[in-house]
């Protein structure tokens, strides 16, 4: 019988498995206060019936039974129950038993009798927590799998469509050059949706993932890498946080070192976590790596596993950049936040050991380019665009960084004669940041 009431939603079910009534009733005991869903077998083909009915979210099972062994129990319960965590309880010191049990059963982790509470209570919610991992990598890799199903059978369409149309290969080619870029766009399309999920996960996170892979993508350019690195790269940056999914609001906003032993050590697995989530899926093997060492240190002192130098790959090493620029203004890196020119200052101050002093030209290089690229409030145009009642959301430089208009200065006719006067008397082009609203109502205007 269920030793809690099997109506509680969201409890993991647990099935015990051992010929001892007294051993299941001291495992029942060690986990009765754990929030599980226990039920109990003594007898192995009873077990697999019960997991026909209702599949466990973990089995424990002792490997010395008379009937099935635990081995058979568990090989028949991967079959019978895939997904389920698989866990060998044995008295034995039997080398062989155990491999066996490995091997045929497909365990994922085996204890000793005697075995020590706490010790079995952090194995099941390890084993539970890779359970969720695993089902959670099935469903992105089902969702990808039914894109690309979708973009197959676009595909076979535009192969019947070329096939039909032999005699017009120019439009042909055309078709299939659109083919590829709708499939470029629905794969960015689903990363994009991950990403909105990841900055769903708390308000304080919106926007991080985009000026992180904004900057990284740009770091990446000016490093001449090539285009499918530079792609890995960014969307890297985009879905790097994915790994927090399943972390406490409260830890996301705070730096690490604040921050207990034991709430640390479950706040650095996030990036293999982020990994596991991505690693089922081809076209995301690159990403997953890139996430996975992104906290790692150029002295080796990073996380998760303590590579340093070159032997970090370079994604992780310039995203390691570009997130922590991020989140030193944004005060999750630091005890507080920082301004722009002191998170420059301290990413420069730690080159050689948080970072790779090799990308620094190319990160304060990237820096400059995306401070100059068009924010969603304003719009860039040159002198001969310009009509009145444009207002400047920038300081309007010349080329020698002297101040010829001060950001908010509304444009005129007089005015924009002088500087299409001083454009081509300098011979310089101009480029001026507008209001996007002011650009708007303007043409409301003319309309």
């Amino acid at each position: 019988m269920l030793d809690t009431d099997p109506d509680i939603a969201g409890l993991p079910y647990v099935l015990l498995v051992d010929d001892e009534p007294n051993v299941l009733s001291a495992l029942k005991r060690s986990l009765r206060s754990e929030g599980m869903l226990i039920d109990v077998s003594t007898d192995g083909r009873e077990a697999i019936a019960k997991a026909k009915l209702r599949e466990p979210a973990v089995i424990i099972s002792d490997m010395r039974m008379p009937g099935l062994s635990g081995v058979e129990v568990l090989q028949a319960m991967s079959e019978v129950a895939p997904d389920c965590g698989r866990i060998l309880l044995t008295g034995y010191a039997d080398t062989k038993s155990t491999v066996d049990a490995i091997n045929v059963g497909r365990v994922h982790r085996y204890l000793n009798k005697p075995w020590n509470d706490d010790e079995l209570k952090i194995v099941i919610k390890d084993v539970l927590e890779h359970r969720k991992l695993r089902l959670d990598r099935d469903r992105l890799a089902r969702t990808l799998e039914f894109k690309n199903a979708e973009l197959a059978d676009l595909n076979q369409d535009l192969e019947r469509r070329v096939m039909a149309r032999t005699a017009e290969l120019r439009q042909t080619n055309l078709f299939l050059e659109q083919a590829q870029e709708e499939l470029k766009e629905q794969y960015f399309n689903a990363v994009k949706t991950f990403a909105n999920i990841v900055e769903m996960k708390s308000p304080a996170m919106a926007g991080h993932g985009r000026r992180v892979g904004e900057l990284a993508r740009l770091m990446a350019k000016e490093l001449n890498l090539l285009e499918g690195e530079i792609q890995d790269i960014y969307v890297a940056g985009l879905l790097h946080d994915i790994g927090k999914i399943g972390l406490n609001d409260a830890w996301l906003t705070i730096p690490a070192t604040q921050l207990n032993g034991e709430d640390r050590a479950k706040f650095t697995k996030h990036s293999v976590m982020g990994e596991n989530a991505l690693m089922g899926m081809t076209e995301m093997e690159g990403v997953a790596l890139i996430i996975r060492h992104h906290h790692e240190r150029f002295d080796g002192q990073g996380f998760p596993d303590g590579l340093m130098k070159q032997i970090i790959p370079i994604g992780s090493r310039i995203l390691t950049i570009a997130e922590d620029y991020d989140e030193l203004q944004l005060g999750w890196l630091a005890p507080k936040s920082l301004t722009e020119k002191e998170a420059l200052e301290f990413i420069r101050g730690a080159a050689g050991k948080r970072y790779d002093p090799d990308l620094m030209l190319a990160f304060e290089s990237a820096l400059r380019k995306m401070a100059e690229l068009e924010k969603p409030d304003e719009v860039i145009l040159k002198v001969e665009e310009l009509k009145a009642g444009y207002a400047l959301t920038r300081n309007l430089l010349s080329k020698d960084s002297v101040l010829l208009l001060a950001k908010g200065h509304v444009m005129n006719p007089a005015l924009i004669r002088q500087l299409t006067e001083y454009q081509n008397k300098t011979k310089s082009v101009l480029k001026l940041y507008i209001r996007k609203d002011t650009v708007d109502g303007a043409g409301a205007m003319v309309g």
